[in-house]
């Protein structure tokens, strides 16, 4: 068997959907907008890894429940955007802070692409949960050197 035929054989036993959506560092899930909240329709486990600190029976229901993941302040943000990119015609992009443990906020980056349907008027997305706590932590030192810079240039 040639090297090629190989790999070939590889690739088609390899199911890539289940392996990219292990990788993220969050999760994926289908989401409905409603009024003033976003309902959950369907949540992966990479969901509930986003989560510490909370009983099994407590992470099942925050990642089954938008509203008790995304930190309340910014529920109203998150469907802004939602709206905001339906009218638009492009796909949900947004930072949002959610309840990372009992007593800590983290940030999540949101990114999310509608889902049509013709039959009824509801506004479903497919979208990515993706720690951002990480990202937001870099940003935050690059402002403090960059604070320093600008200190030490004006002595």
């Amino acid at each position: 068997m040639g090297h090629s035929e190989l790999e070939a054989q590889i690739m088609r036993k390899i199911d890539w959907g289940d392996i990219l959506v292990d990788l993220l560092p969050g999760g994926v899930g289908i989401y409905e907008l409603g009024e003033r909240e976003i309902t959950t329709l369907y949540a992966n486990e990479g969901i509930a890894r986003l989560l510490e600190g909370y009983s099994e029976e407590d992470v099942r229901e925050i990642s089954r429940h938008a509203d008790r993941l995304i930190y309340e302040k910014d529920m109203p943000i998150l469907v802004e955007e939602v709206r905001l990119a339906e009218k638009e015609g492009r796909p949900v992009d947004c930072n949002v802070r959610y309840h990372r443990s009992p007593n800590t906020v983290g940030w999540l980056w949101i990114r999310g692409e509608q889902i049509k349907k013709r039959d009824d008027n509801r506004t479903i997305f497919f979208a990515l949960l993706i720690d951002a706590n990480r990202q937001k932590a870099l940003e935050q030192d690059l402002l403090i050197q960059q604070e320093r810079y600008r200190i030490l240039e004006d002595t």
